[in-house]
């Protein structure tokens, strides 16, 4: 493509703005490092990352295209184009990382605060592994030559290359994420619902109601002036949003000193119901013989267990709001690669627009890294007026 000086001056100024905004991010990631030390922290971090390289190394090539109008195939462009590569396709996966984990976080299978650094690390680390080898894949066939952008990249002349090392991969990663996102939408809206028109008693804002019904009972038994036998009954209904596992209110009950081995008669049952309902419900019957009237002991078991309801759901609710605070990283990927995904599929079919239309239409990817850089922060404002 002949140098358009528009073109090339749009295409520079969103890399050096993506540049700047990404380093700006990891400025803050060190400078506040001990409060950003969850999994979707870990992630973004990791996604800023890529962005910086990215882009950094696209202002680099983008500032010698304006001086020199033209770039050749030289040892430093196959050097660009491999970094190009490796960076593009990084913040691919990291996007799809990020579409995982809020999945992962909305149906309760991940609790951010209980992923290790190992598995942080993991995570993180598996978003570059099809990046470096599609990179050194490229590079090692002699691929790397100046492209129509303002950067080195896989060869003009071989789509077959493009695609099965990029473009497909893109292709199925948005296709993924829109898919994900779609299914949290839904799922959240679905189990939501039916909480908006709930009027009872709701703790500090949450969608939890619960009710403790205990009625007591007492008879003495015979030959014994102090002793009572008390029967308690205690029926918890707790509506929430997410289900608490069984082995998580198992621990809960051992905690207040209440075992199945201590009252054999105990017995716990829980149902998730249908999304329509959303309850849990956990019934206990404790049968006891007690030295005087008190039954001190077990209301502290009901509140205990009433407690650990409202907690957990309380931190269900949390894990959400902060994983749907991300939705603006996939979001704006989708958007501002759509235009430069058309240009590849006019290009591959040999369609008839011109090379300036299709130049401008891949402008708006240097973008990607500032739009991350401007959902970062308007994430951190949200949280704090949460």
């Amino acid at each position: 493509m002949a140098y358009d000086k528009v073109v090339a001056a749009i295409t520079l100024a969103g890399s050096a703005v993506s540049a700047v905004a990404t380093a700006c991010v990891l400025v803050c990631f060190i400078l506040f490092r001990e409060n950003q030390r969850s999994l979707r922290h870990a992630l973004v971090l990791n996604l800023t990352i890529s962005d910086f390289i990215n882009s950094a190394t696209n202002t680099v090539s983008g500032s010698i295209f304006m001086k020199n109008h033209k770039l050749t195939a030289t040892p430093a462009c196959t050097f660009n184009g491999w970094i190009e590569q490796l960076s593009v396709q990084a913040t691919d996966f990291s996007i799809l990382a990020i579409s995982i984990a809020t999945l992962s976080v909305v149906r309760r299978k991940v609790q951010l605060g209980k992923v290790s650094k190992l598995q942080k690390f993991v995570a993180c680390l598996s978003t570059w592994i099809v990046p470096f080898i599609t990179s050194i894949v490229a590079t090692a066939m002699g691929q790397m030559k100046p492209v129509s952008g303002n950067w080195c990249w896989i060869s003009e002349a071989r789509t077959d290359l493009r695609y099965g090392l990029t473009h497909g991969w893109r292709f199925a990663i948005i296709a993924i994420t829109i898919g994900i996102y779609s299914y949290v939408w839904w799922y959240v809206s679905r189990h939501f619902r039916s909480l908006r028109g709930m009027h009872d008693s709701v703790f500090s804002g949450n969608h939890v109601l619960e009710s403790i019904h205990s009625p007591v009972t007492a008879q003495n038994k015979p030959n014994s002036t102090n002793a009572v036998r008390v029967t308690t009954d205690y029926s918890v209904h707790v509506e929430r949003k997410f289900p608490i596992k069984e082995s998580d209110a198992t621990s809960q009950i051992s905690n207040v000193g209440y075992t199945p081995s201590d009252a054999p008669s105990s017995r716990m049952s829980q149902e998730l119901l249908s999304p329509g309902k959303l309850a849990a419900s956990h019934q206990f019957s404790h049968d006891a013989t007690v030295l005087g009237p008190s039954t001190s002991d077990a209301d502290h078991f009901a509140n205990s267990n009433a407690k650990y309801a409202r907690e957990q759901s309380r931190q269900a609710e949390r894990d959400v709001k902060r994983m749907l605070m991300m939705n603006g990283y996939p979001i704006m990927y989708v958007i501002l690669w759509i235009p430069g995904m058309i240009n590849r599929i006019i290009e591959a079919s040999g369609g008839h627009a011109s090379s300036r239309v299709l130049a401008i239409l891949q402008c708006s990817t240097q973008f990607v890294g500032f739009a991350n850089a401007v959902t970062y922060g308007l994430s951190g404002v949200w949280r704090k007026e949460r």
